[in-house]
């Protein structure tokens, strides 16, 4: 796995989801999207169901993705809090995330160069995802009005009058487009963890298109 690609991709959700480019992300949600064991044997769980010294291994490899994200000018760490029995510690330096001992510690970053392209797949089967394809699948079903849609956004750059969309699709109405679109967006947030509003934009009296911020690129498969 290309953990620096998949920590980026997770960074830039959150982003979308929050509509912020200050983000703070737990090392529980980095170990799950790299599928991580992120904790010791479970000996060293005994002392507490919520507390686990976590792998260093695991630690030093998410400061060195997270430090090639700051070399390469897309992120800027903030600081690091690690929880204890005695309250939350603040720690400003990147290192200092080596010296974790809790899962549920959390970084905070702020996310830079905006302009960065998302990149999703739509398969002729009717998936819509993003990498890793096993945690962020939306199946919208080879055939469906949903699909129909989306394809033709991706085909036809710039924004599409409703009218069109809707006889392309061959749906029944312009409202039939709205209603699609409106459950298009919340599948997005529901199963690609991105803000579906901001991929798929509507502007009254344009239509709609695909944010140019992503790339989907159509997949046979």
């Amino acid at each position: 796995m290309d953990y620096l690609k998949s920590l980026l991709e997770l960074i830039r959700a959150k982003e979308e989801l929050s509509g912020n480019n200050n983000i703070c992300l737990s090392l529980q949600e980095i170990a799950d999207v790299w599928d991580r064991k992120s904790v010791l044997e479970e000996s060293y769980k005994e002392a507490s169901e919520n507390v686990g010294y976590v792998d260093k291994n695991f630690l030093k490899d998410v400061a060195y993705a997270l430090k090639n994200l700051e070399n390469k000018n897309l992120i800027e760490f903030k600081f690091f809090i690690r929880e204890d029995y005695y309250g939350n510690n603040k720690f400003n330096s990147l290192s200092d995330i080596l010296r974790s001992t809790h899962i549920k510690d959390k970084i905070f970053l702020k996310i830079k160069g905006g302009n960065e392209i998302t990149t999703l797949y739509l398969t002729n089967t009717g998936d819509l995802y993003r990498e890793p394809k096993n945690k962020y699948s939306y199946p919208m079903g080879q055939g469906s009005n949903r699909y129909k849609i989306i394809r033709f956004l991706i085909q036809n750059k710039g924004y599409q009058q409703t009218e069109l969309i809707r006889t392309e699709s061959g749906s029944n109405s312009e409202q039939t487009i709205r209603t699609e679109i409106g459950k298009i967006r919340n599948n997005i947030k529901k199963y690609l963890k991105t803000n579906g509003k901001n991929f798929l934009q509507g502007k009254k009296g344009s239509g709609y298109r695909i944010n140019p911020k992503y790339k989907v690129i159509l997949k046979n498969e």
